[in-house]
């Protein structure tokens, strides 16, 4: 998200709305950038869109632009960024000019009388409905999403069960060491664990130990990678009891996720810890190595679609979806350079008598 492209032809008044804005917090966007002139404000514009991270609000001078109308520099400005709201400022306190405004698109027209501490009160309450209807777009969009993947998965596993089936009567009427027996079970194998990727929602919580679980899945995935995993697990003998699709979707996200942020180093490497908390929750930590996730895309990064893909951005949506769906906690760490990215998952224990200690 790039936040906030003030629009004024006067440097100053540009540079005390922006200490205003910054006055109340991250809330107004991570970025504020100023425009001078036409130009420059079509470059920022154009460029915020190509990079798939449009700004949230055009704040206008009322007498920014050709001829002293931002209502005409505005109309161009959301022909090339549709989705971004426009409060126009210092506007000439007449109804004819009001009305004009909003027909060709303002949100907000605020006349000259206003106070700079108003308008960044207006921008917040701006920004909060351009979050939460951003949060609104992604859940309905995950929604769409798993409904369209549930029906998807039924005819996938009815044509996967036709296969298995055909392995079956072939392994039975061969000889169990012959290369048609063997291959036939490798056929049956392979089916199975297709039809098991579609399960996790309809799966039962099962019963684990995580340290062994952690192992045995970033085995394989690593290996798969060419990615070093460095352990430092501290949750020996305890339990989970969750979707093990799931948990495995998860690490396999992170996984995934990684080889792309590392995808121009020599070495790739990621660390994973756990540890138990307070002798009841479960703390997992998995770190790359990669360039970090950018400042202005973390507060969101749960929230919805971020990529630098060319499509896509769903995996740590769904991810998010699935810790709570096991009533549990993900987080990104801050920032820190050649740290990579830091997630922090929190999930409950099962508390036996070996578990305690």
């Amino acid at each position: 998200m790039n936040g906030i492209l003030i629009l004024s032809e006067n440097l100053q008044t540009a540079q005390e709305l922006e200490k205003c804005i910054l006055g109340f917090g991250s809330i107004l966007g991570t970025e504020i950038k100023i425009a001078l002139t036409i130009e420059e404000a079509l470059s920022y514009t154009n460029s915020a869109v190509q990079s798939r991270f449009p700004f949230t609000i055009f704040l206008m001078d009322q007498v920014f632009g050709p001829c002293k109308d931002s209502i005409r520099t505005m109309q161009e400005l959301l022909e090339i960024s549709p989705n971004t709201d426009t409060v126009i400022i210092n506007g000439i306190d007449d109804s004819n000019e009001r009305i004009r405004a909003y027909e060709a698109g303002a949100r907000r027209y605020l006349s000259k009388k206003s106070e700079l501490k108003e308008i960044a009160l207006v921008l917040r309450d701006m920004v909060h409905i351009q979050i939460r209807k951003k949060e609104l777009e992604s859940k309905s969009i995950i929604a769409a999403q798993t409904s369209w993947a549930a029906e998807l998965a039924h005819e996938i596993n009815h044509e996967i069960y036709k296969i298995q089936s055909a392995a079956y009567l072939i392994k039975s009427s061969t000889l169990k060491d012959s290369d048609v027996f063997v291959n036939a079970d490798i056929i049956w194998e392979s089916a199975q664990n297709l039809a098991n990727v579609g399960q996790y929602r309809d799966q039962a919580p099962t019963v684990f130990e995580v340290d062994k679980e952690i192992r045995n899945i970033l085995g394989g995935l690593c290996d798969r990678k060419n990615i070093t995993p460095f352990y430092s697990l501290d949750a020996a003998g305890f339990q989970i009891e969750v979707n093990k699709l799931g948990f495995r979707y998860i690490l396999k996200q992170f996984i995934d996720n990684a080889s792309y942020a590392m995808r121009d180093q020599d070495e790739k490497k990621i660390s994973i810890s756990t540890k138990i908390i307070n002798g009841e929750r479960l703390e997992i930590r998995f770190q790359d190595f990669g360039s970090g996730i950018k400042e202005d895309l973390r507060q969101f990064i749960f929230q919805w679609p971020v990529t630098t893909k060319e499509r896509g951005g769903y995996g740590l949506l769904l991810v998010r979806q699935v810790v709570e769906d096991m009533k549990g906690e993900i987080s990104l760490e801050p920032f820190m350079e050649h740290y990579g990215a830091e997630f922090v998952i929190k999930l409950s224990i099962l508390v036996t008598g070996k578990n305690k200690k």
